[in-house]
């Protein structure tokens, strides 16, 4: 099973690839150099597997950052850093996403492509020691949680644990419309500090690979390094 990794040199490619695939959404690469940095200069490594190398019966789930890009963008970005040390809410829900599953997961995917949402997958995987998915759901950024490639496949967006900013803890467990946890998620986010974090779509490796973008991060690597080397 080979891994690779993210190095100090993929940081530059990595986020003008993930702008070009992000379209404007997925969040500021600002923001996402920032927590690479961050990680970086506190230790943690970035891995990341072709989803084709993983175990069929691994346990996989997605997630990612929720909120406002204006809520964002009045924040204090040293000082959520610095906050996120002790109450990063993305890792919260991977803890309680373990909890409602009953299992121990074994890879992370993104849930799109962007400036931030992917980022913050990658430091996720760092914090809590798992390799992510070199892929993710839609090849690009998407406005809400149940446009994915996933859902086509038939898998399940619930159970979907979501933290806000505030430290609510909410967990849509069974939704009838793949709409509605996007709905509820938003209007927690929007009465809990205007942003958080979720996980969704809990899967299998077989699941994983047949429903997958593949190599959308190394993608995103390579395409950046052409940009760069064009100007």
């Amino acid at each position: 099973m080979a891994l690779k990794k993210i190095n100090r040199e993929d940081l530059e490619p990595l986020l003008e690839g993930l702008a070009i695939f992000g379209t404007g959404g997925g969040g500021s690469p600002n923001w996402g150099r920032e927590i690479i940095l961050n990680d970086f200069k506190r230790g943690r490594e970035y891995t990341i597997i072709d989803p084709d190398e993983i175990e069929d019966d691994a346990v996989v789930v997605s997630g990612g950052i929720m909120g406002s890009v204006k809520t964002l963008d009045n924040m204090n970005f040293d000082e959520l850093l610095e906050y996120w040390e002790d109450n990063f809410e993305l890792e919260v829900a991977f803890r309680e996403m373990e909890k409602e599953i009953s299992k121990k997961i074994d890879y992370f995917v993104p849930f799109e492509m962007g400036g931030l949402n992917t980022p913050v997958i990658l430091s996720l995987g760092a914090r809590v020691g798992i390799t992510v998915i070199d892929g993710d759901a839609l090849g690009r950024a998407a406005p809400e949680t149940q446009m994915t490639s996933f859902i086509g496949h038939g898998i399940s967006l619930t159970p979907m644990p979501l933290i806000d900013l505030d430290g609510n803890v909410v967990i849509v467990r069974k939704a009838i419309n793949p709409v509605y946890p996007d709905q509820i998620g938003r209007f927690i986010i929007t009465r809990g500090g205007g942003l958080g974090a979720n996980n969704h779509y809990p899967m299998s490796g077989r699941q994983l690979k047949n429903s997958v973008i593949p190599n959308t991060i190394s993608r995103a690597i390579e395409i950046g390094k052409y940009v760069i080397n064009a100007r």
